[in-house]
């Protein structure tokens, strides 16, 4: 009777630990060790450098496990819609087309889910900004107050070397369509009328930014002795004679 007590409890022990390692075994290759994600955080958007058409999405990425970073995302948006199709940290605002629009970017920051967990952040939208079309007005050379007659106008433009002119009434209007909310120019369906190359670009416009005038000189010719301004509040082109004193701004 003691020898049947004994192996049965041998039995039983014999068994307990044999469940005990399929528990563990079970366990080491269903548990995950769960870290913490990364953060994106100050998500905004750096403006083109001069000459440049391209902007560049700005973060702080903070690993909080000292994760390295490694598959961090990218979005644009245009007026709060997705811009299909732009998802590096840069943006073309030629290629895109965004010029005159709102513009965010949305970053979701990563690393390397092969050997983090979570790998996916939250993700942070940048506050809205406002760009120009790029190749036009970064042509454009920022114009100062001074109000000349025509001939004045020109020489001024020319004399900044690098083949700096006076623009023509069709880029000034390009200008104005481009880098502000309006889609376009009057007398077009659709122009808006505004005043954001001064209060979002700082050129003096009439009774704003140190400007006394919203017309602008081109070198497009009128009449004898006349030509063409811009008026940089909704896109209006027109005749003056060649004595009146418009803003100026040059182009290269």
């Amino acid at each position: 009777m003691f020898k049947v007590k004994t192996l049965s409890f041998a039995l039983l022990l014999v068994s307990s630990v044999m469940a005990m390692a399929v528990q563990a075994a079970q366990s080491s290759a269903t548990h995950t060790v769960t870290g913490r994600a990364p953060v994106a955080s100050a998500v905004g958007i750096a403006p083109a450098p001069a000459g440049s058409t391209t902007v560049t999405a700005t973060y702080v990425f903070i690993g909080a496990d000292n994760d390295a970073e490694s598959t961090t995302a990218f979005q644009w948006y245009r007026n709060g819609a997705v811009l299909t199709g732009e998802t590096g940290r840069n943006l073309s605002l030629n290629q895109s087309g965004i010029g005159g629009d709102i513009a965010s970017v949305q970053v979701t920051p990563g690393t390397n889910p092969a050997i983090t967990d979570p790998s996916s952040g939250t993700a942070v939208r940048s506050a809205d900004s406002r760009f120009p079309a790029g190749a036009i007005f970064a042509r454009f050379i920022t114009p100062i107050s001074t109000r000349r007659n025509w001939a004045d106008a020109n020489t001024y433009c020319t004399a900044l070397g690098g083949g700096a002119r006076l623009p023509t009434s069709a880029e000034l209007q390009q200008l104005f369509a481009d880098s502000t909310r309006s889609p376009t120019f009057y007398p077009n369906s659709g122009y808006i009328e505004n005043a954001e190359l001064c209060s979002v670009h700082g050129w003096p416009l009439g009774g704003q930014c140190g400007g006394s005038s919203y017309n602008y000189w081109s070198n497009t010719s009128g009449s004898a002795g006349s030509h063409y301004y811009v008026s940089l509040r909704n896109g209006t082109a027109g005749s003056y004679g060649d004595s009146n004193t418009p803003q100026v701004a040059c182009v290269r």
